[in-house]
Parts: structure tokens; sequence; C-alpha cells
């Protein structure tokens, strides 16, 4: 799914980083500017929801989506508590996140290179 998401926001001309673990994401975090996370609930060395709050005290007001196969109402709840701005369920189609992407990024920022 990952690969997918990210060759698909590629060819609409997002800059992307893909990582595989919740401790490369917020390395990569702590390394250089992003404009928005995309952000599984669950990953292989902590839970998104680590991730998501670690994340909004590394970078306050950083838009990070969660998605999720195996969420229920209370994990959601407890995503947009914790500061994620949107929580979408999987699967969907790719131009529902698309659209997403392009909802959030800031207007001057959603097309440049890092």
């Amino acid at each position: 799914m990952r690969v997918a998401l990210t060759q698909d926001l590629w060819r609409a001309g997002h800059h992307i980083e893909e990582v595989s673990s919740g401790q490369e994401a917020l390395e990569a975090l702590g390394s250089r500017p992003f404009d928005l996370m995309i952000l599984d609930l669950k990953l292989p060395d902590m839970s998104g929801l680590e991730v998501l709050q670690s994340a909004g005290q590394m970078v306050p007001g950083l838009p990070v989506a969660m998605i999720s196969a195996y969420a229920t109402a209370l994990d959601q709840r407890a995503a947009l508590a914790a500061g994620a701005v949107r929580f979408i369920e999987k699967p969907f189609p790719l131009t529902d996140l698309g659209e997403m992407v392009a909802s959030l990024e800031p207007p001057s920022e959603a097309m440049r290179d890092n």
C-alpha cells in the first residue's frame, strides 16, 4: 500500500519521502521540513498514535493524516484528539488521498522539491 501511495502521489507532482517504520519517520522529521505526514495506525516498531504524538511535539502544526485498515471508532477518535487532521480507512480510492493531500498542503509549497 505504501508503495502504491508513493507512486500515485509522485505522479501527481508531490515530493514524497517514504519510510517503513515509526522511528524512521521521526528521524526524517527531525532532519528536514515536511508539509504533510501520512501515517498508518499500525507500524512495525510502534503505534502510529505514538508517532503522531511525537511528531506533534517535534513539528507543531504539521498536518498529519492517519490511515488504517484495522481502526476502531475509538482509534479514530484518539488519532483526531492527538492532532490528526484526517483519518482515512483502507481501502480507499487513491483519488481520495490525492484530493486530501492537495487540500492540506500550503498552496505555495504544494509543488516544491525539497
